[in-house]
């Protein structure tokens, strides 16, 4: 299946089977599509003490709503072939009575003491919505965020409302270490897009006649052809670049390749958020803005510093 066609198909089991998705339309959350699942993990293989270290206070996510995809070879669908997963992550508020049954969930036996207190206080909630090539199956559960502490991300799990119902109303210890590890892999994947290592280039994909006729009739975008993005390195992104009409771009300087710089004493802001160093990227020189015979990209060069004021729609 292609990641148009599973696109379309997550659309509409989501509007057909999630309660409330009215209000939650695939058109508000931005997906990002990631490739192989093993690439990714790859990727964040290098980054991962990184990574760690921004999650001290909460989980960067590019948006408050952001969709992963990814190709999976060893699908949790046995005898299934490698397909695509799609987990679609929200930040939500947490309601008071939430707050007071977290204060009464026990954390595993192994937690440090630093562990234990750091579960006292919630930080971030977030909703998970899983589809999976192959299954009309919804998997949603919800993720409590504390922090990583002594190393470790200290978070807890539970089903949603959905997800219960599903089970016949109750939930099982092989479920609960579903959920969590499960919860480990999507929180790797929606942090590293943030890095700064990576380079995020918005697709648009191109329009027919017919299509952009509908879309000046206020019929809206098809699904097929939802804006979304793309996480690369530098070396890719000079070859799409290329590839897509820059051809007669400067040489890109390959000396100098990314790298952690440390900071200087006097950068007391950076060193009281708890930074001492800053990632420096490889020079890129090529089009900010390019094409080819299907799709429009747009690298975001701020992306870090200004995701949340991306546009997509």
């Amino acid at each position: 299946m292609s990641f148009q066609d599973f696109l379309e198909h997550s659309e509409a089991l989501f509007r057909r089977e999630v309660p409330g998705a009215g209000i939650m339309p695939f058109a508000k959350t931005h997906i990002f599509n990631l490739g192989t699942d093993e690439k990714v993990e790859d990727g964040i293989k290098d980054i991962w003490e990184d990574l760690k270290a921004e999650m001290t206070d909460r989980i960067p996510l590019p948006f408050p709503d952001t969709t992963c995809m990814s190709v999976v070879k060893n699908s949790t669908l046995e005898g299934q072939p490698p397909g695509w997963i799609l987990d679609r992550i929200v930040e939500v508020p947490v309601h008071p009575l939430e707050l007071e049954k977290l204060k009464k969930a026990m954390m595993p036996g192994d937690a440090s003491p630093a562990q234990v207190e750091a579960a006292k206080k919630l930080k971030q909630k977030l909703v998970v919505i899983r589809f999976e090539e192959g299954s009309d199956v919804i998997v949603s559960w919800i993720i409590y965020w504390y922090g990583v502490v002594d190393g470790e991300m200290v978070l807890m799990t539970a089903p949603t409302t959905l997800l219960l119902d599903q089970l016949g109303g109750r939930t099982s210890p092989p479920i609960d270490s579903f959920l969590n590890n499960e919860s480990m892999i999507v929180i790797k994947q929606a942090t590293a897009i943030s890095h700064p290592g990576n380079y995020v280039v918005q697709v648009t994909p191109a329009l027919t006649p017919k299509e952009e006729r509908r879309m000046a009739q206020g019929k809206g975008r098809p699904i097929r052809k939802t804006p979304h993005f793309i996480v690369v390195d530098h070396e890719i992104l000079v070859g799409m670049n290329r590839k897509g009409g820059g051809e007669h771009a400067s040489p890109v300087p390959h000396e100098r390749r990314g790298h952690w710089r440390r900071l200087a004493e006097h950068c007391r802001h950076a060193r009281m958020l708890g930074r001492d160093k800053v990632w420096v990227r490889p020079t890129y020189v090529g089009e900010l803005a390019f094409s080819d015979e299907k799709n429009h990209y747009d690298v975001l060069m701020d992306f870090g510093k200004k995701g949340e004021e991306v546009l997509v729609r």
